[in-house]
């Protein structure tokens, strides 16, 4: 197995944990290249095909950045919206995993809405690897996944997937960032929200989020 598939392995069993931190409660219904052989020497020069291009980073204008709590991670800080906590503590306990996480103080409804962070070092992986590994593991727990564009986090480009999550007591909504520095640290920002958050409430929370991220 390739580093990048072992750190997708391990990242997405982070990212089913970000359930439990979530709290019980509210009803959920169920939704029923290969590689090529190197040229050798000949009097005829046969033509090279051009390589497949790596798709670009949309550059995505995140808003005006979360203005509470600073939460510092291992390469990286961002803050959290004001009714929010930082929540990594507790979310170490379910998951040693985890580097950080941001959570609502008062999850009223049931669900404490959150933001995971995991990074660790997986040399020797790309986006390319990472972002179609950690497609395939997250088709494996989730009701419904799909991949979007790659955007820039604070100039680095991040593989997106959103979709619906099977966990316990409850499914959840992921929105799900992944990327890979030049020493080969894999970092993954998942937000997970309640069915019941309106989308344009979930990407103003996320929004807020990223907009402040530093790396």
């Amino acid at each position: 197995m390739s580093r990048s598939r072992t750190a997708a392995l391990v990242l997405v069993g982070t990212l089913v944990s970000s359930s439990l931190l979530a709290g019980c409660g509210g009803d959920d219904k169920d939704d029923k290249p290969d590689a090529q052989e190197s040229p050798t020497a000949s009097a005829t020069l046969t033509p090279v095909p051009p390589a497949e291009e790596t798709p670009s980073a949309q550059e995505v204008d995140f808003g005006k950045p979360a203005k509470g709590a600073k939460i510092e991670g291992s390469t990286y800080t961002y803050k959290v919206p004001v009714d929010w906590i930082d929540n990594t503590g507790s979310a170490r306990e379910v998951n040693s995993e985890i580097d950080t996480s941001g959570a609502e103080a008062d999850g009223s409804d049931g669900f404490r809405n959150n933001v995971t962070v995991t990074s660790i070092v997986a040399t020797g992986g790309n986006l390319d690897d990472l972002e179609a590994d950690i497609a395939i593991q997250l088709e494996d727990v989730a009701k419904k996944i799909d991949q979007l564009d790659r955007v820039l986090v604070d100039g680095r480009p991040m593989a997106h997937h959103v979709g619906v999550m099977k966990a316990k007591p409850v499914n959840y909504q992921l929105d799900q960032y992944s990327g890979i520095d030049d020493e080969g640290r894999v970092t993954v920002i998942a937000f997970s929200y309640a069915r019941n958050v309106p989308e344009k409430a979930r990407t103003r929370t996320t929004n807020a989020i990223l907009a402040s991220w530093k790396w």
